[in-house]
């Protein structure tokens, strides 16, 4: 979802001044992961529980039972524990999509100068 999401979002929203900037490249990238990671925290919550019941005799039959059981006995939003520090976490996931586009663009430079050199010493 980051990639994907980022991909398509940066074309967007990064255009004019923001075109090439660290930070907002940073912002946007942290905001993607923010909201990715609050739309498939839920699953992560139910892989996570049905592991750690996976040793002992009560074990949920599968996905649909875990989510109903968690639902009934705790509230929807047990779903979402622990969602803030993923949050927190996902700084670094906006660093990687930040350098990945500074990176890519380092490497256009680079390329272009080659590409300049190479014409220079062609014509002379």
């Amino acid at each position: 979802m980051y990639f994907g999401i980022y991909d398509t979002v940066k074309p967007i929203i990064l255009v004019g001044p923001f075109e090439g900037n660290f930070f907002a490249s940073f912002f946007l990238g942290w905001s993607i992961t923010t909201s990715a990671g609050v739309c498939a925290y839920p699953f992560d919550t139910l892989c996570r529980r049905m592991m750690l019941t996976s040793g002992q005799p009560n074990k949920y039959y599968n996905a649909r039972h875990e989510f109903c059981e968690i639902v009934r006995q705790e509230g929807f939003l047990a779903l979402f524990r622990g969602v803030t520090v993923n949050m927190l976490l996902g700084v670094a996931g906006a660093g990687v999509l930040a350098g990945y586009d500074q990176l890519n663009l380092l490497t256009l430079v680079c390329r272009l100068i080659n590409h300049y050199f190479m014409v220079y010493l062609i014509l002379n």
